[in-house]
């Protein structure tokens, strides 16, 4: 059955879409070489080739949905492809993958239709995908360190280096308010399409001037992501789709639907609680984060090991150290593993990283002997602050000591 000009559309938006996320994450593919210690499984490992082969055909399906939009099988087969990669490392997890193997699953589901039967079920669903992609980035957003901490960053590249609170108050405010707003406007529909556009664009736009070449020049992922989502608001809100509102639908209960809200609108609500992954809720950039230091002793039977390890620590950490030197005991010739920005965007997980990862990044290098001790603070839940630090060691003995005062 051939799908209608605005299925054709999406499809290809797909194909780019995968493309384009591929060619700015070369990890895609590339296995971690032996020599690097940062591989942490996830679920299973896997040879070099398979991962080489799962990226060329990931590529193939992408380059199959440009030559031919209409393809019934690519969208499926990348979302399939997807989860395996994520399945084999850590690195594959990230939004735009959990979001792309959703879109692949109802670009699927939508040609099982007719046309504009096909139409509609697409449109409506990318409706509520979006609105639990803006919804909850602008909940999680609603802690202070996103305030404290993250809007300094965003306020960088227009020349204010050290705001006061009334700044990153105020700039805040309209990041969130943003964010909010064009999930109100999408989830209302009809009318109120054109301006949820135009918020929309605008937005996104605005941070690839924010975090682009011109401004932090932070990451080409997040650039291609951001211009990705503005050619999808076009496609959807422009002549697109279905103006049925949200409530309406989720009010006819079909099986699909509250299966996709429960992902995007139900599940994000755990990571406030800890219960949900950052990456799986749309809370990039929130600023409530699990913070995960991992100190290490410099000398180690495996140099593949010793050369990741930093050998100058930042002055934050340093003090860190220095700071809880009374619960960690002799912290000569420690050093720090995996916490710097560089290393997280390496290996490509959410900065700072979950809690869990550093959990299972601290039992490898246990397992390699190399006794790493992890200090753990626990998230910020919105307004009420953590005030102890956990320090954990490889034989599972566990401490608490108050947090320091810069960490806070």
């Amino acid at each position: 059955m051939t799908p209608s000009l605005f299925t054709q559309r999406i499809q290809a938006w797909f194909g780019v879409a995968l493309l384009a996320e591929m060619l700015t994450t070369p990890r895609l593919w590339f296995m971690l070489p032996p020599d690097r210690p940062l591989y942490v499984p996830l679920i299973f490992p896997a040879p070099s080739w398979l991962h080489l082969l799962l990226s060329g055909l990931l590529a193939g399906c992408a380059v199959a949905l440009l030559i031919r939009p209409r393809h019934r099988w690519a969208p499926l087969l990348a979302s399939v492809i997807l989860a395996l990669l994520c399945g084999m490392d850590e690195l594959r997890l990230q939004p735009w993958a959990w979001l792309f193997m959703l879109c692949g699953i109802m670009l699927f589901w939508a040609r099982r239709c007719d046309g504009r039967n096909g139409d509609k079920f697409l449109a409506q669903h990318l409706r509520l995908l979006l609105v639990g992609v803006y919804f909850w980035a602008a909940a999680h957003k609603l802690n202070a360190g996103f305030f404290e901490h993250t809007m300094p960053f965003f306020l960088e590249p227009f020349g204010i280096n050290d705001p006061g609170p009334w700044q990153r108050g105020l700039a805040g405010i309209i990041v969130i308010g943003s964010e909010m707003g064009l999930a109100v406007l999408l989830a209302r529909a009809g009318k109120l399409d054109k301006f949820a556009l135009r918020l929309g664009v605008g937005m996104h736009l605005g941070i690839v001037l924010i975090l682009g070449p011109g401004g932090q020049n932070y990451d080409p992922n997040v650039w291609t992501w951001n211009l990705l989502q503005v050619a999808l608001l076009v496609l959807l809100l422009y002549k697109g789709g279905s103006e049925q509102s949200l409530l309406s639908l989720l009010q006819q209960k079909a099986r699909p639907t509250l299966v996709l809200a429960a992902l995007v609108l139900v599940m994000p609500a755990l990571h406030i609680i800890n219960l949900a992954p950052a990456n799986l809720s749309w809370a990039l950039y929130a600023g409530n984060y699990d913070l995960g230091l991992i100190a290490i002793r410099k000398s180690s039977e495996r140099p593949e090991l010793t050369r990741a390890v930093m050998q100058r620590n930042p002055r934050i950490i340093t003090a860190t150290y220095q700071y809880l030197q009374s619960d960690l005991g002799e912290i000569e010739d420690l050093r720090d593993f995996a916490y710097p920005p560089q290393f997280m965007r390496e290996l490509g997980v959410t900065y700072p990283p979950d809690g869990s990862f550093i959990r299972r990044l601290h039992k490898q290098l246990c397992l390699a002997g190399m006794e790493p001790v992890l200090i753990l603070r626990a998230k910020h839940l919105p307004f009420a602050r953590t005030k102890l630090l956990r320090i954990i060691r490889c034989d599972g003995s566990e401490n608490q000591a108050s947090m320091p005062p810069f960490l806070d």
